[in-house]
């Protein structure tokens, strides 16, 4: 099962205090287990936790560019129908508009699901779609003969129109690399955590090397006794 964003920095708490309670024990905590010295223990813990501050900077870098390819899929869908429009205004272009309904149909039912906080993200590959069909659809609207609407529709002139691709490509761009990141720094704290010399490795032994030395009734045990992973 997949564990939540909050449960990693939980656990890192709970093997901090570990190692703070093996640390004040008298006599002093000697593990025969050399792994489980509290330096080695330590250090695991100096592995992880950065991982924390990476992955939840990785999170907030991807949502936000997930909102601004939102907010540009939302002004494509309005562009498109404008554009459909226009071209439909135009008895000469009928033989063009099927074609062009076509694509417009395909970039607006592009609808970007949103879940409290952010909206998700649906597949690269789903918006890449979106900006191709997109691009077809200017092409097409461009490449009709006498296509030149008034200059009291700033958002139909093939500058403007041609304009929405690249925010969106770059948009793309960002958001598979983001997702390439985030999988990466995800991948990288569960082996820190779960992984072989992991942090749950090193409290379930320094727990039970505590019990071990001092006896599964010692005061010193007594004290971590209640700390479960």
């Amino acid at each position: 099962m997949a564990k939540s964003e909050t449960s990693f920095p939980q656990r890192l708490q709970k093997v901090k205090r570990l190692v703070i309670a093996a640390a004040s024990f008298t006599p002093a905590y000697e593990p025969a287990d050399s792994g489980l010295l509290l330096p080695a223990v330590t250090a695991a813990i100096a592995n992880a936790a950065p991982l924390n501050d990476a992955v939840a900077t990785a999170i907030t870098e991807s949502s936000a560019v997930v909102q601004e390819r939102v907010a540009q899929i939302i002004l494509i869908k309005a562009r498109a129908t404008l554009l459909l429009n226009y071209i439909k205004s135009n008895p000469a272009w009928l033989p063009s508009f099927a074609r062009a309904k076509i694509l417009a149909d395909a970039v607006r039912d592009m609808r970007p699901k949103s879940q409290a906080p952010l909206p998700q993200p649906r597949s690269t590959q789903s918006y890449s779609d979106v900006a191709q069909n997109w691009r077809s659809l200017i092409a097409l609207a461009i490449g009709l003969p006498g296509f030149s609407p008034p200059v009291s529709n700033p958002y139909l002139q093939p500058a403007a129109l041609t304009a929405t691709l690249t925010p969106l490509t770059t948009l793309n761009a960002a958001a598979a690399a983001n997702e390439e990141t985030l999988s990466t720094l995800r991948q990288q704290r569960v082996e820190a955590y779960d992984g072989p010399g992991g942090l749950q490795e090193k409290f379930k032994g320094l727990k039970q090397a505590i019990r071990g030395q001092y006896g599964h009734t010692s005061i010193q045990f007594k004290q971590v006794k209640g700390l479960g992973w």
